[in-house]
């Protein structure tokens, strides 16, 4: 440790030194009882004694209004966080946590980077809006939709979470963050029946066409991908590319008529909806999956129940398919394409089943979504009436309470998604209990 060679008492509360390894005066002040050392980065004595009567009031200042004394920059909190979330992916594969730390990687510490947190405030949360609305407009010509924004914040969160935990960010000071400038997200695009029965053509039509063998591969893979989604409504991405043949179970239920029907149970294990345990399991009528999975055998030659179902014949799975869907769109000429992803294909899942009558319930426990979120984005498709053939059975995101026992019973078993009777007694409690269904 240096030695002090000078010292000077400039007040009671404040006094200056010099160390041996320094030209500057150091300022030593008490506020509120405690004790502070500053550098005064000043040489001249009388200009120090002023530069300390300064610090002494900023830091009184500070105290007084709740700020932190010291702070780190964005980025050491930052990656931290980023840190604790890899951890918390890699333990409970929820997508989300990956998600935050890419919003952080990607977004956040490109503008935040090296801004003190102690600094951070409304002004620099909306300056940082107006950046990232800026750099949307320039790569994707269109605003963030509100659920990147809210994905955004979530991971801003985590940050100052740390930050006043830490000490490091005053809570009274601490930005609020809302999705602004968002662009809604609104009803989710789906096919009309005329459009998806185009789109199968399409495809079809497209294989024979393709003059490299991997290319007539990947479109044939295509195909069966988006046979697969239309008929399941499993995820596109980390749940259907995740896919084993170890996933794929046929079994038996029986339906409200009594007879046994055959099926197939499909365990989602990656996704973010797979449950505590690590997956979701998920139960199609056989007549409705069975040749996709027959068509699938055939065309990947899978030999190993650890084999990915939806693989290219050399096992490996294509990193294409959504660049060959969207010239399928632009082939067919349908209306702003670029409106429409292969996600659009669940929407569409979705947007029928509800149309059919099916529950709510029922979707969003097969999906892996909230009721909340069916209501949300597929609103239009929650107001049925007699005509749909099954009658009004629900409306605005939940069921009616005139609904019986034993007609969801019966409605239930004569949908395309299936529960086995053991789990459908424990199904129709849950609903009982929270007031959705009435018991004759």
């Amino acid at each position: 440790m240096a030695s002090v060679v000078e010292q000077v008492q400039v007040s009671n509360d404040i006094s200056l030194f010099r160390q041996q390894n320094s030209p500057y005066w150091y300022a030593r002040f008490k506020v509120a009882g405690k004790w502070y050392t500053r550098t005064t980065k000043r040489t001249e004595q009388t200009q120090a004694a002023f530069r300390a009567a300064e610090l002494r009031s900023e830091v009184q200042t500070k105290i007084s209004q709740g700020i932190p004394l010291r702070s780190d920059i964005f980025e050491t909190l930052a990656h931290e966080v980023v840190e604790q979330l890899d951890a918390e992916y890699a333990e409970t594969s929820r997508r989300c946590f990956k998600d935050y730390a890419q919003a952080i990687r990607n977004h956040l510490i490109p503008f935040f980077g090296k801004i003190k947190l102690a600094e951070i405030d409304k002004s620099t949360v909306e300056s940082f809006n107006e950046w990232r609305k800026n750099k949307w407009d320039e790569n994707y010509k269109k605003l963030p939709s509100k659920s990147v924004l809210l994905n955004h914040n979530a991971a801003l969160n985590r940050i100052f979470d740390l930050a006043v935990d830490k000490g490091q960010m005053s809570p009274i000071k601490r930005p609020k963050l809302t999705a602004k400038h968002g662009l809604a997200t609104g009803t989710r695009k789906s096919f009309s029946i005329d459009e998806v029965n185009q789109v199968l053509e399409e495809c079809k039509r497209w294989i024979p066409l393709a003059k490299k063998q991997i290319s007539k591969d990947t479109r044939q893979l295509l195909e069966l991908y988006v046979h697969f989604i239309l008929a399941t409504g499993v995820r596109v991405g980390t749940e259907i590319d995740n896919l084993r043949w170890r996933d794929i179970n046929k079994t038996e239920v029986v339906g409200s008529d009594g007879n046994k029907k055959k099926c197939f149970e499909i365990t989602i294990t990656a996704g973010k909806t797979a449950d505590r345990k690590g997956k979701r399991i998920i139960r199609m009528l056989a007549e409705n999956v069975e040749y996709i999975f027959v068509e699938l055998k055939r065309f990947n030659n899978a030999t190993s129940s650890d084999d990915y179902i939806f693989a290219l014949p050399d096992g490996k799975r294509s990193k294409e398919l959504n660049r060959n869907f969207k010239q399928v769109l632009t082939k067919l000429g349908i209306a702003n394409e670029s409106d429409f992803t292969l996600y659009s294909l669940r929407h569409t899942f979705i947007t029928r089943r509800l149309e059919e009558g099916i529950s709510p319930a029922l979707i969003s426990r097969h999906c892996g979504t909230g009721i909340e979120m069916l209501e949300k984005h597929y609103n239009h498709a929650f107001y049925m009436d007699e005509s749909a053939g099954h009658g009004n059975h629900y409306h605005g995101g939940s069921l009616v309470s005139d609904v019986k026992l034993d007609e969801l019973e019966e409605y239930i078993g004569a949908g395309e998604i299936l529960i086995k009777k053991a789990e459908r007694n424990a199904f129709f409690d849950e609903l009982l209990e929270d007031g959705m269904i009435l018991k004759k």
